[in-house]
């Protein structure tokens, strides 16, 4: 009997971190497709409006799964499929101003679907409204949560720029090193020409660009030393053989 009521406690403490999870995974998902609608609205363009449009279509799409899926919330599964058929017609936009008044419908709308889902989530399907005090916190919520998303993708934007510019400083020191290493190449060619040597030295030099910019700036310097080193040194062994 013990046992059996200790299991079912588990249950229940696993089913409620479970339904936490969710619920948490749905906000922030409503939450995404908020900041991307808001983000559609201020856009000067077609493109840029078609591009979060389709974010906040992919999000709502997943929030509309989890609503069908998991819970009776009636009311915000309802709003969301509403916000949906409104991001359809703005996706087929022929142009910006057709578009924006579809995304400026959902403004408010996405505002009353978090209302929804988080009265549902902490009182059920009832027929009780929320009262004022309950949608200025649900507010607060959906703020905090819009902020908590983008300070991620300032976050995941500043670690792009910030590999964007390695990636250039280490393009640099790459595309110097090869002028003059073919530079010096051909010096010694000319330098082996001038002796009547009877020998040149090659000077194309077929570097794998990819690998060599995921190594770091200090391992591209010793890339490109050892090369000239290696090719310095064949230099000095034709002018040593020219000689004898």
């Amino acid at each position: 009997m013990k046992k059996n009521y200790l299991f079912f406690l588990l249950l229940l403490v696993f089913a409620q971190s479970y339904g936490q999870e969710k619920s948490t995974d749905i906000e922030s998902d409503l939450a995404d497709v908020s900041i991307n609608i808001t983000s559609g609205n201020d856009t000067y363009n077609l493109e840029d409006l078609l591009h979060h449009a389709q974010r906040a279509s992919d999000a709502l799409n997943k929030v509309i799964a989890s609503l069908e899926a998991s819970s009776n919330c009636n009311k915000a599964l309802n709003l969301a499929n509403e916000i949906s058929g409104l991001l359809d017609a703005a996706l087929v936009s022929d142009n910006h101003g057709d578009g924006r008044i579809n995304i400026s419908e959902c403004k408010d709308l996405i505002t009353q679907t978090f209302y929804e889902y988080d009265f549902c989530a902490m009182k059920g399907n009832g027929n009780e409204a929320l009262s004022e005090l309950e949608q200025q916190q649900s507010n607060l919520r959906l703020q905090q949560i819009e902020l908590e998303l983008k300070a991620k993708e300032i976050k995941r934007q500043l670690a792009e720029q910030k590999e964007k510019e390695s990636y250039l400083v280490k393009q640099k020191l790459i595309d110097a090193n090869k002028k003059v290493f073919v530079s010096n190449v051909k010096a010694y060619n000319d330098q082996l020409k001038a002796c009547e040597c009877n020998t040149t030295m090659s000077n194309n030099i077929v570097d794998d660009l990819t690998t060599l910019s995921s190594k770091s700036l200090a391992e591209i310097k010793a890339y490109y030393l050892d090369k000239t080193i290696t090719v310095t040194q064949t230099y000095l062994e034709n002018l040593n053989k020219c000689k004898n």
